[in-house]
């Protein structure tokens, strides 16, 4: 969102105040140059970053893209509802100082479809990067920005990128904030992707809700799933390990779902949060009604599944959470567990209305 300064400031400001206020500006906005000029129409075949698809269509990118072929801060955006953006495999770079976007879907560009690749057998000339056969075909990578695929819009579906953030061998070439962010937009759906590495979230899902998550992995983070004031999402078959706080934090969330997301482990507080955890939250700040099932958070630093204060009628079910501190492995803060359900679960809990 551009922002300008409507007021005058007074000559007898130091010029040093005015220049440091002024780069502070340029830096807020995630600008390369004050004097950008806007991006123009994309056409169908996309070699350089810096467009915008402005009619619906297909739209395919023809190489590798990279922050350094524009002068605006995002790589790739689209404001036509009804488009298709397939990278084929391509990547698309930031410039590694965490400004900027990769792929951005404007709001009301509803029911847009951006892929990474062809789901197909035959392997193109460039394959992002990737040397193995872990993906049906070459897949694209989304890194170095600050934030690697954001969605404004409904009904979008992401899918088939082999890396929105870094990974294994560049895990300080993620994404600064996010890999995917889905930002006040509903029944998106996201699978077939790893959003791992990254700054601060693998997915962040905020003021949404309807989405679907599923056949990916968020590993590396700081949190890998968090949703934000988001209801009636669904996450499955999902891994969400080794983040250095969070696998799965649902904040001021309500009526979501967590299904066959067995891979919650190794975080560096809790596998699943259901509450402010570090966040400055009110009293007024509910997860209800989340069911969690077929899953499990084994082997966490504080925490497996946790359920804070003010949370109620949540239900938690089959899930496997040992290995975590000892009376940790399924904590309700809650007194006599409040209206939340636990049954036929493995792990110790905090409480004896933990089952």
């Amino acid at each position: 969102m551009r922002r300008s300064i409507t007021s005058t400031m007074s000559h007898s400001f130091h010029l040093s105040f005015i220049f440091a206020v002024t780069i502070a500006v340029s830096v807020s906005l995630g600008m390369k140059s004050a004097h950008a000029a806007p991006p123009g129409s994309c056409p169908v075949l996309i070699t350089s970053c810096g467009c915008v698809i402005t009619k619906p269509g297909t739209y395919t990118v023809g190489n590798d893209l990279s922050a350094d072929q524009t002068r605006n801060p995002n790589c790739i955006e689209i404001e036509a509802d009804h488009s298709i953006l397939n990278l084929k495999g391509n990547a698309v770079i930031g410039d590694g100082t965490g400004r900027g976007i990769g792929i951005l879907i404007r709001k009301d560009a509803d029911h847009v479809v951006v892929q990474g690749g062809d789901e197909g057998n035959a392997t193109p000339p460039d394959d992002a990067g990737t040397d193995g056969d872990d993906f049906p075909a070459a897949q694209a990578v989304v890194t170095q920005w600050n934030i690697g695929i954001e969605d404004d819009a409904d009904n979008a579906v992401i899918e088939l990128f082999k890396g929105i953030g870094g990974n294994i061998f560049q895990q300080d070439e993620g994404n600064a904030t996010a890999g995917v962010f889905i930002n006040a937009a509903k029944n998106s759906l996201l699978t077939d992707f790893q959003a791992s590495y990254n700054g601060q979230t693998g997915v962040l899902v905020r003021d949404g809700g309807g989405s679907r998550l599923s056949n990916f992995s968020a590993i590396g983070n700081e949190t890998g799933i968090w949703l934000d004031s988001s209801d009636n999402n669904v996450i499955s078959t999902a891994s969400a390990a080794g983040n250095s706080k969070y696998g799965i934090w649902m904040l001021n969330s309500s009526g979501n779902v967590v299904d066959d997301c067995n891979g919650t482990s190794g975080n560096g507080d809790a596998g699943i949060l259901l509450g402010c955890g570090t966040a400055k939250c009110t009293g007024h700040s509910r997860s209800d009604r989340n069911r969690i099932t077929n899953s499990g958070a084994p082997g966490n630093t504080n925490g497996g599944i946790v359920i804070e204060k003010h949370s109620n009628d949540n239900v938690v079910a089959v899930t496997h959470n040992d290995g975590n501190p000892a009376q940790k492995d399924m904590v309700d803060l809650n007194p006599h567990c409040g209206g939340n359900l636990w049954y036929n679960n493995t792990g110790s809990g905090s409480q004896d209305c933990i089952h």
